[in-house]
Order: structure tokens, then C-alpha cells, then sequence
């Protein structure tokens, strides 16, 4: 039986972020940049924003699908290396349409088996994945309490976690490649 990778979208593959924190700094008259967003919740990063409002910027990024960036240009190379060794799950919370996400993923030739769109973080861990690759740090530790292995893709937002993880359960990832080099020793 092949391992199951459940792997996220936004923050991991797709770069989804960047406009939502650039259309945040618009409307808001701030100039925030991604380097300095330390924190997952954007309400936290862009004070006096609602949860809702932030949803509702990602929901407009990937209502332009069409341009949204990878994380990391590699990622159709290693997605077709990985697919050779493991059984690959879309596993996303995004807010983005399924319909435009899906057409993303085969715009940037993402190979995947399945795609599984679940409306909370929370219920990620809940699904038949052997390892998540994420770049939410509850995600990682969520998987890892329910006796499951992470990577997390380091970004500004997770990497104050990362300095502190001692867990051996959760991976750091760098990049893309790093990603592919972990994946190869398991």
C-alpha cells in the first residue's frame, strides 16, 4: 500500500498570500510585507480586519486563479517525482473555489490522486493521510497528535514555531527540494 501525502494549498503550493496581504495593504493604506506577516491569522498581522474579510480576500485571489504564482517554481518537477512513490491528496481548508483550484493545479501540471477540500483546518488530520505537507503549524501538530508525521514548509508566518519545535514528528522544509530530500528518507 503507498503512503499517503496530503498536501495543502495555500502557502504550500499555490502563493495565495501575496495578494491577499497585498490587497489588504491597499484598502488599509498599510505597507505590511510577507516577510513581516509572523503570524497565520492575517487578523492578528492587519488589525481591525475580520476573519471574515480575510476569507474573503482569498476567496477573491482565486477567483483570478489564472495568475496565481507556485510557492516554489519546482514544484510540477517534484510533484511528478513524488507521485512515482506516494499517493498524492490535495488536502486543503482554502476558501478558493474547487472548480478554480483544480483548474489551477492542472494549469501548473500538479499531479494529484485525490483532492479533498474540508471547510476547517481542524479536519485535515481527520483524513486518510500518512504524512501533510503544510505550512500551518496546527495542521503539523494536529497530524502529529493523531499519530501521523508533518512537514511544514517554512514561511514567515510558521517559522517562530519552527525555531521552537522539538517534536521529531514535524519536519522543517525549506523549499520544494527540501520537501522532495525528507520525502526520500522516509
Amino acid at each position: 500500500m503507498m503512503v499517503v501525502l496530503g498536501i495543502d494549498i495555500d502557502g504550500t503550493l499555490a502563493n495565495s498570500v501575496s495578494p491577499v496581504v497585498e490587497s489588504l495593504n491597499i484598502s488599509l493604506g498599510t505597507s505590511i510585507m510577507i516577510s513581516n506577516v509572523r503570524n497565520y491569522y492575517l487578523t492578528k498581522v492587519f488589525h481591525g480586519v475580520s476573519h471574515e474579510e480575510v476569507l474573503r480576500r482569498f476567496s477573491d485571489a482565486w477567483a483570478d486563479w489564472e495568475d496565481m504564482a507556485l510557492v516554489d517554481n519546482s514544484i510540477p518537477r517534484i510533484m511528478d517525482m513524488l507521485s512515482e512513490r506516494f499517493k498524492i491528496c490535495i488536502t486543503t481548508a482554502s476558501v478558493g473555489n474547487g472548480k478554480n483550484i483544480q483548474a489551477w493545479l492542472e494549469m501548473n501540471k500538479i499531479h494529484f490522486d485525490e483532492y479533498i477540500q474540508v471547510s476547517h483546518p481542524d479536519e485535515k488530520s481527520e483524513q486518510e493521510v500518512d504524512i501533510f505537507i503544510d505550512d500551518f503549524h496546527k495542521v503539523a501538530e494536529m497530524a502529529v497528535s493523531s499519530g501521523k508525521r508533518a512537514i511544514l514548509l517554512k514561511q514567515p508566518w510558521n517559522a517562530d514555531f519552527l525555531e521552537k519545535n522539538q517534536d521529531r514528528r514535524i519536519m522543517e522544509a525549506h523549499s520544494w527540494d527540501s520537501i522532495e530530500r525528507i520525502l526520500r528518507f522516509l
